[in-house]
């Protein structure tokens, strides 16, 4: 295992071990062993934990339908596999169409830095900032009847879900191919 990342008192990295039949799975722990879950997606891939911020973890998966690109990602510290995020698919409509993306870093407010890969091998950084759904007030990421109030702090307090939007940012050279 590999630990890459630790706050609000979780670490995150990544295990190999033979029940995952010699794949990497991203993982959250608590200051044990026993208490890893496992945050890789369903189906054979791998997944790798680069940083922990905000409530979140950000990182990359690899796939079968994408390997060996590597798609970054979110997920809830506390949601698991389940609560995982694309951000790698919010990175259309920039002007280039990229192969891979990794989620690299994440700051206290949820702004996500990383790297964007295009099939001719031009690296880009990237950035997702995050935006907040009006009337979200549990932070799940929908308006539901759950949104009832009872997720406010007090009077007057708002809140609201984050989602992402990338922005790109080109290096001056090709870095390249991936």
């Amino acid at each position: 295992s590999a630990a890459s990342a630790g706050g609000y008192g979780y670490q995150g990295g990544w295990v190999l071990t033979p029940n995952f039949n010699g794949r990497y799975h991203a993982g959250l722990w608590k200051g044990s062993a026993d208490s890893f879950v496992d945050l890789n997606p369903t189906g054979p891939g791998q997944s790798f934990v680069n940083d922990i911020g905000d409530g979140h973890a950000v990182g990359r998966i690899l796939t079968p339908t994408v390997y060996p690109d590597s798609q970054a990602v979110m997920w809830t510290l506390t949601g698991g596999a389940a609560s995982m995020v694309s951000l790698h698919d919010l990175l259309t409509g920039l002007g280039e169409t990229f192969q891979q993306s990794s989620a690299d870093g994440i700051s206290s407010d949820g702004v996500i830095v990383g790297t964007a890969i295009t099939s001719a091998g031009w690296y880009y950084a990237v950035k997702w900032t995050p935006t907040y759904i009006p009337g979200d007030w549990n932070n799940d990421d929908k308006v539901e009847a759950r949104d009832d109030g009872t997720g406010r702090k007090g009077a007057g307090t708002t809140a609201g879900a984050r989602q992402h939007n990338a922005g790109q940012t080109p290096r001056s050279t090709p870095r390249g191919r991936a």
